[in-house]
């Protein structure tokens, strides 16, 4: 299995939470959004979160036929810190 992992954007915790809110239909001024985003922002908090990454990861099955023993890994930042 080869694999190419490109991470075009990374977002603030709190710029994060606040897209799924508005993403998934809640308003991001109700009691609801702000108590799931305290959620939200708390485990970040907990867990060291600084940032999420944005991008996508593509997976090929090289099979046994390639000749190859080990797989090709390629990781790619396109984002600005």
């Amino acid at each position: 299995m080869d694999a190419w992992f490109v991470q075009r954007e990374v977002a603030d915790p709190a710029l994060y939470v606040g897209t799924w809110l508005r993403d998934s239909g809640i308003d991001p001024a109700s009691p609801a959004a702000r108590h799931d985003a305290e959620q939200w922002l708390t485990w970040f908090d907990s867990h060291q979160v600084e940032g999420v990454g944005f991008g996508f990861i593509t997976l090929r099955n090289t099979g046994s036929a390639a000749g190859r023993t080990e797989p090709t890994v390629l990781c790619r930042t396109c984002a600005r810190r």
